[in-house]
């Protein structure tokens, strides 16, 4: 079996590198560990091993119908990726997420050049701009007299779902999909320098799939187990040299909890506007100032109101969404068995009271008294990130272009390159790295 480009995984990055390299003239083929459809096994398949705290979905479906078995799923493996299960929100990174150093990390892309590949992705797959509305402008000035910042992101309902779109691409004869497919081994070029081919594994059989160059797109995790068995496994040239590194750090998540509740009505319009809002919208969440953010080297949090869909006269949720530091201590374990070793912190508990110090009394100020949980419960988002980080230092995995430094013709396009993390959902912006990859692999359509 052999094709221009071959890539591991079938998520939002993959489908966006397959079709573009597709439309470009390059054989593509897509190899998916997972089966057609969600399942009793893939919902086994999809649970993810942990010491520490555990490891699962920390949202609701947003408008999805969640299959039976994954209600907590932390990911999907299987065509199509997570967005079987979770997506439907997009939100740009903001511009000190990609100016700022946090644990000796920091974006080799700027801020402009992120933004145009976003834009360029969202009119692609028709959203509208992530970019400020300017229907949003007095109240944007409303919350800034009470110094915050109004954070914007984009709902789709439905929301989309790449299984139609994959098998749309494969009936075309763009692209081959290869299901139930394990990649088990990995072969190296004579001088060891770059991958030859890598091997899979199809039930009983056993086969080679050979390439120019070589994507793994399969999710912040999954990525790091993949991408080590290429690189550390039996016959590469690593695993000759010495020890393979037994863990990956800096592993991140958006952890959430809920600070407390408000009461909304009519009297308080504020509320109203806030609470999230099913359906193609906006939502709209609350933020301290950038400026302030860089000033006291706090997470870039995000504070959002969730009503109730049952019942509109129930007190409405006053949620946060944690941006976490990378830490060496959270990582994701390649042996002596695959599991991912994460935890809230201490440093992320007094990261997070330094900022709601900041925050609270000003969001009282705008939204009216808050009652406060007396006990914060944080759990993940699915938002797995940073545990293979791009950047320009030496001791990143990645350099600037998604490749692996030690491995001259193999990527990674998921969020496992994000060197911070943000409190954005990391949807959009693992689409427009995906996009900006194609670019440097195949060029611009």
């Amino acid at each position: 079996m052999r094709c221009d480009i071959a890539i591991i995984g079938s998520g939002f990055a993959s489908y966006e590198l397959a079709r573009h390299c597709a439309t470009r003239g390059l054989s593509v083929t897509v190899l998916e560990i997972g089966g057609l459809v969600p399942d009793p096994a893939a919902a086994v398949r999809s649970a993810v091993p942990f010491s520490r705290e555990v490891i699962q979905s920390g949202g609701v479906g947003f408008g999805a119908n969640v299959p039976p078995g994954f209600e907590t799923a932390p990911r999907f493996i299987g065509l199509g990726g997570t967005s079987v299960l979770w997506s439907g929100k997009w939100r740009h990174l903001d511009r000190l997420d990609l100016q700022r150093e946090r644990a000796g990390r920091k974006w080799p892309v700027s801020f402009d050049e992120l933004t145009a590949w976003s834009r360029a992705v969202a009119e692609d797959y028709g959203w509208p701009s992530w970019s400020s509305d300017e229907g949003q402008r007095e109240f944007r000035d409303l919350v800034g007299t009470c110094d915050l910042r109004l954070v914007e992101a984009w709902e789709q309902a439905p929301p989309l779902r790449l299984r139609p779109l994959w098998l749309q691409l494969q009936r075309a004869g763009a692209i081959r999909i290869a299901c139930d497919t394990e990649v088990v081994g990995a072969i190296y070029t004579d001088d060891g320098d770059s991958l030859r081919g890598v091997r899979i594994r199809q039930g009983d059989e056993h086969l080679v799939v050979e390439a120019a160059r070589f994507v793994v797109a399969c999710g912040g995790i999954e990525s790091v187990y993949v991408s080590h068995a290429l690189r550390f496994g039996e016959g590469s040239p690593a695993a000759r040299r010495g020890t393979p590194p037994a863990a990956y750090g800096g592993f991140m998540d958006h952890p959430k909890a809920i600070l407390g509740e408000v009461r909304s009505g009519p009297g308080n319009p504020v509320i109203g506007h806030l609470v999230r809002r099913r359906g193609h919208g906006h939502l709209l969440g609350l933020a301290l100032p950038e400026a302030e953010v860089m000033a006291r080297s706090v997470g870039n949090h995000t504070v959002m109101l969730w009503p109730d869909p049952a019942d509109a006269r129930a007190p409405v949720r006053v949620v946060i969404n944690l941006e976490q530091s990378p830490e060496p201590d959270n990582c994701v374990r390649t042996s002596p068995s695959r599991l991912v070793s994460w935890r809230v912190s201490r440093k992320t508990w007094d990261d997070c009271e330094l900022f709601l110090d900041a925050f609270l009394p000003r969001l009282e100020e705008l939204i009216g008294p808050l009652s406060r949980y007396p006990t914060l419960r944080f759990r993940g988002a699915s938002h797995h990130l940073g545990a293979l980080p791009m950047g320009t230092g030496a001791d990143t995995v990645l350099d600037p272009n998604l490749r692996f430094r030690d491995v001259d013709n193999l990527y990674c396009a998921s969020s496992a390159a994000f060197p911070v993390a943000g409190s954005a959902n990391p949807t959009l912006t693992i689409i427009a790295l995906a996009r900006r990859l194609a670019h440097h692999l195949a060029g611009p359509r």
